[in-house]
């Protein structure tokens, strides 16, 4: 009942919450623990089996990011961050959509948005577009990191005024998501 209530219906991290509460109504719906490490009082092992099957079930979610992030090879610089930093120079402030490319690198390498509201998310730009399209025409970075075909949960195109702001001053550099300004702008 736990899993069909959850929001999430227990995917991947964000199902972690529904899981415990499904373990912990196993545990007191078959009663207290005896002395006996595997049995239970009344000498079922039942909940010994259900709170085993459901923590394998728990830990399954994360054992395909075992081969996706502890033994993948990682770039150590994408292409996007080598092109960003190609085209910009030191203390030189940039427009970054962290959702598209979150990079530390940027910081690492002296370029600091100037945007406040990074990830550019659906949820976000609900409230925050209006902001960031300031930003951009207050600031008038000559890099902007953006993706509008950016896949978040289904939905693509989320900020229109932010995007139409985007294409209107900014010329796109190859399949990247960096764009640059345009000079007559």
């Amino acid at each position: 009942m736990t899993m069909i209530c959850s929001a999430t219906r227990g995917y991947d991290q964000h199902g972690l919450a529904a899981w415990y509460l499904s373990i912990l109504s196993i545990c007191l719906f078959t009663g207290k623990w005896n002395r006996h490490p595997l049995k239970l009082r009344g000498g079922s092992y039942f909940s010994v089996i259900a709170v085993v099957f459901v923590t394998v079930i728990l830990l399954s979610t994360y054992t395909d990011w075992v081969g996706d992030y502890l033994l993948a090879e990682q770039m150590p610089v994408s292409d996007t961050e080598s092109e960003v930093i190609a085209r910009t120079e030191e203390g030189e402030k940039i427009m970054i959509d962290a959702y598209a490319c979150d990079s530390i690198y940027f910081l690492y390498k002296d370029r600091y948005p100037v945007n406040r509201m990074v990830y550019m998310l659906p949820w976000y730009m609900d409230w925050y577009e209006q902001i960031t399209v300031q930003e951009l025409y207050h600031y008038r970075p000559n890099i902007v990191v953006y993706n509008p075909e950016q896949d978040t949960w289904g939905y693509t195109h989320y900020a229109n005024v932010l995007e139409t702001e985007i294409k209107n001053n900014y010329i796109k550099l190859s399949d990247m998501p960096v764009w640059k300004r345009k000079t007559d702008s």
